[in-house]
């Protein structure tokens, strides 16, 4: 059984910034050709995919009214829930993220339930994972 996760970031990080995330997660594959970026992580058996290519760029999840931010990037974590640790790989992933760039994002699970949020506070984990 697998769930997606969905991480929308602010326009303001580049593509280059969030593979240098995926290539600080040990074990993680990254393929990246003709401009989409894709990857695999090996431990927790997790896929990803980037998406700089959007339509709608107003932030979609619930309850994150009044956010000043645009999305310029939508990550969407493909999680293998059968797994031990399945979610150990995507939490490393958003706490670098939440390291390396002060820009505002959020983690949630089919846009309704919110992980994790950084903005003014840093990061935030709403619940645990």
């Amino acid at each position: 059984m697998s769930i997606v996760l969905n991480l929308e970031v602010s326009e303001d990080i580049t593509v280059e910034s969030l593979v240098k995330v995926l290539k600080s997660i040990e074990g993680c594959e990254i393929d990246w050709e003709n401009g989409k970026v894709s990857a695999y992580f090996s431990r927790s058996n997790a896929s990803v995919v980037i998406d700089d290519k959007l339509d709608d760029k107003c932030v979609i999840t619930d309850n994150m009214e009044g956010h000043d931010w645009s999305v310029g990037v939508r990550v969407y974590f493909d999680v293998d829930v059968t797994r031990p640790n399945a979610l150990c790989d995507i939490r490393r992933y958003v706490v670098e993220l939440s390291r390396i760039t002060k820009f505002p994002f959020v983690l949630s699970f089919q846009y309704e339930k919110v992980y994790a949020i950084n903005g003014s506070n840093g990061l935030v984990f709403k619940r645990e994972f």
